[in-house]
């Protein structure tokens, strides 16, 4: 389970809204509204996921190819 802990913002008299998981890097959901944050934050969270499992599988195939060069 994801606690969903928002915090708001302002920035040059704008006010948003932002959820991050401090020990997911990179991972953000930002609007200006409380209730889009909280609707696109189940499917950005899914995204990113998938995303870090995909990134795991390429590491790995890269780590499994060697490459020879040859001049002629």
């Amino acid at each position: 389970m994801y606690t969903l802990n928002i915090q708001k913002m302002e920035e040059n008299k704008q006010t948003y809204y932002l959820w991050k998981i401090d020990w997911l890097k990179g991972f953000l959901v930002e609007w200006t509204t409380i209730e889009k944050v909280k609707e696109l934050a189940p499917y950005i969270l899914k995204d990113y996921l998938e995303t870090i499992e995909e990134m795991k599988k390429v590491i790995q195939y890269k780590n499994m190819i060697q490459f020879s060069f040859q001049t002629a």
